[in-house]
């Protein structure tokens, strides 16, 4: 028995012919797009992996300066002089210390009175120290200013002043604790003052 095998005229030959033709156009096409489809996302992905890089480097790098020009000798003659100046009941020399570039106005004059309210009185204990990661990260936020608006640190303060004042009065003696963020302007250490967000 012979099995019938289904005769073709021209016209299915020719529908035949063109679907392979397409067929193979279409794997064509794909070829040509596939370095698309895997090489764009995977530069998207390495680009990203760079600039997070360089990014990263380059704050390090900030910080690696900062830290490299605070000499031990630059901290000791900023403290010394601060304490100096404090005892001496000097405002005027106190208040150089300040940074004061677009400062508030009301934040700047409650600075002016917080570094000079006890002004004459004994500090005990003085140091400049490193900002813990928190503190560097609260240094940093935009807070509500003595009027209510507002401020931030006009620079990136790396250290914290941090002294022990014993005040003695007619009605005895007491001791409070004081601290202010420190900052490296220009090579020499200063306390920034908020100034008003715009």
């Amino acid at each position: 028995m012979q099995t019938a095998v289904p005769r073709m005229n021209s016209l299915s030959v020719r529908l035949i012919v063109r679907g392979l033709q397409s067929s193979s156009d279409i794997k064509s096409e794909w070829v040509k797009l596939a370095p698309r489809f895997v090489f764009i996302p995977l530069l998207r992905t390495t680009m990203k992996k760079i600039t997070s890089f360089l990014i990263s480097g380059f704050v390090v790098c900030a910080t690696f300066v900062s830290q490299a020009s605070a000499t031990p000798a630059s901290e000791k003659t900023f403290v010394d002089g601060y304490k100096k100046a404090f005892e001496a009941k000097d405002a005027a020399t106190l208040e150089t210390y300040l940074y004061t570039k677009g400062a508030d106005p009301m934040a700047l004059k409650f600075y002016r009175m917080m570094m000079t309210a006890e002004m004459g009185s004994k500090i005990t204990k003085i140091e400049l120290r490193s900002l813990t990661p928190e503190e560097a990260t609260k240094a940093s936020e935009t807070m509500p200013g003595p009027d209510g608006q507002l401020a931030k640190l006009p620079v990136t303060p790396t250290k914290k002043l941090v002294y022990t004042v014993d005040a003695s009065t007619g009605n005895g003696s007491s001791t409070s604790s004081n601290e202010s963020y420190v900052a490296e302007v220009n090579g020499k250490f200063v306390i920034p003052v908020p100034a008003s967000v715009k």
